[in-house]
């Protein structure tokens, strides 16, 4: 018959006489077995009889026991283990930011409500200009307009540019005016009060990029998407307008327009004398001459190739001889301005992925001497006639999307996504690098 012990459930096929005490084989106990509904136990028999039997049959092996396969100490270590790793990473992160910080080059930290795209020296050093917008799930809301105190850090004025961010401003020579662009169009603010001064006339579909003064400060220039972009390509053009408008009219047509298609264009840029002007157009950069003020259209004069991906940055140097472009196939190259042929090719930093090592920004220290890039959320610092990378420098923990020298030469801000404007105190920064050398 088949018997259960009531202890550990073990079952087994034997026979039992009634009343007979028997042992679990798999744990020991000992129990008289009931009989099953319909099944009754033998009845008693005589030792000698039953004994050469019982003795000729092996008793049933116990089963092996199974093992789960993750015990439970096992799970709640592993369990343990991660919630320590997400415990730990975030105060890791915010121990080595805060160290980072503490051994940063020196110079003013200032932060601003949302990510700043553009920053701008005025032109006697006193103020310092930047302008964004704060990025929310799918949508830009506040762009703001911040006027600083480079001296001391702390804001002077701070008003509402564009109902969603300011994509490029400037300042006037004279430093009395600021031109800001965003997708509702081109604005210029009185610059010591936040007044609005007076809006160019764009039609509804043209949205503008980027803008720029001249440096006599009479013509404003702005660069713009005409049209839909189709494959990659899209309608562009520069427009010239007089500023101030000495008439009502003219602030509603451009004195100057010079229409281009282009998959890509990047910045805006006057020389020095104010007589041309460049543009980045795919993987080259366009200068037109703009001396004259006349109506109409006109061609570039000169078309600059060399690079094999997309130009992001031109810029002149302050004699107006050498033009220095940064582009997407990760070179800075530096150009004679007047013949359109490179004088000098060098790489930008060889850290972080290929595809991702691309300089953004650059500017020209006032004397020339030296060339600066914005290169994801580091700053580079290149010798200007060698191409000799003099600095490579962390800080920020997002995009530096914009960088001005101060007018004497001794500060440097950059701007980024990260809400932060860093002003690089340049006369000691060597020797806080040695210092930094020292420590490694």
């Amino acid at each position: 018959m088949q018997v259960t012990c009531p202890s550990c459930r073990y079952r087994t096929e034997r026979e039992v006489i009634e009343g007979e005490e028997i042992s679990c084989p798999w744990c020991e106990r000992r129990f008289k077995p009931l009989p099953a509904p319909g099944e009754a136990l033998e009845p008693p028999v005589a030792v000698s009889s039953v004994l050469p039997e019982w003795a000729a049959q092996a008793s049933p092996s116990p089963p092996k026991r199974r093992w789960p396969t993750f015990s439970a100490t096992f799970s709640t270590a592993f369990i343990l283990f991660w919630l320590g790793v997400i415990l730990f990473m975030p105060a890791r992160s915010r121990w080595q930011e805060t160290q980072d910080k503490a051994n940063s080059p020196p110079g003013l930290i200032l932060t601003a409500q949302g990510e700043v795209l553009k920053v701008v020296f005025s032109p006697d050093g006193q103020r310092l200009a930047s302008g964004g917008g704060l990025y929310q799930p799918r949508r830009w809301v506040g762009g703001e307009i911040i006027i600083w105190d480079p001296s001391t850090g702390q804001s002077m004025l701070t008003f509402s540019g564009h109902p969603e961010k300011v994509v490029d401003l400037d300042l006037s020579p004279d430093g009395k005016r600021l031109a800001s662009a965003g997708p509702d169009g081109v604005k210029v603010w009185d610059r010591i009060t936040g007044q609005q001064l007076f809006r160019l006339h764009m039609p509804a579909h043209q949205e503008p990029w980027h803008v720029a003064f001249d440096p006599q400060g009479r013509r404003l220039a702005t660069l713009s998407l005409t049209g839909r972009v189709a494959h990659g390509r899209g309608p562009m053009a520069i427009e010239l307008w007089h500023t101030p408008p000495t008439l009502a009219e003219d602030r509603k047509a451009p004195l100057l327009s010079l229409p281009f298609e282009a998959g890509s264009s990047d910045r805006l840029t006057f020389s020095p004398d104010g007589k041309h002007l460049a543009c980045g157009r795919d993987n080259s950069v366009m200068i037109w001459d703009v001396s004259a003020d006349r109506q109409g259209d006109a061609a570039p004069v000169r078309k600059i190739e060399g690079h094999t991906g997309p130009v992001r940055d031109q810029v002149f140097s302050p004699d107006g001889k050498r033009l220095a472009t940064a582009a997407e196939d990760e070179t800075i190259r530096i150009w004679d301005a007047a013949t359109g042929q490179e004088q000098l090719c060098f790489d930008s930093p060889r850290e972080g992925f290929r595809g991702y090592r691309a300089i953004q920004c650059l500017a020209f220290s006032p004397d020339g001497r030296r060339l600066a890039g914005g290169k994801a959320q580091k700053l580079a610092i290149w010798d200007a006639a060698t191409g000799k990378e003099l600095y490579f420098l962390a800080w920020h923990t997002g995009t530096i999307t914009s960088l001005a020298f101060s007018p004497d030469g001794k500060t440097l801000a950059t701007g980024s996504t990260d809400q932060h404007i860093k002003l690089w105190d340049l006369a000691a920064l060597e020797h806080w690098t040695e210092a930094a050398q020292e420590r490694e």
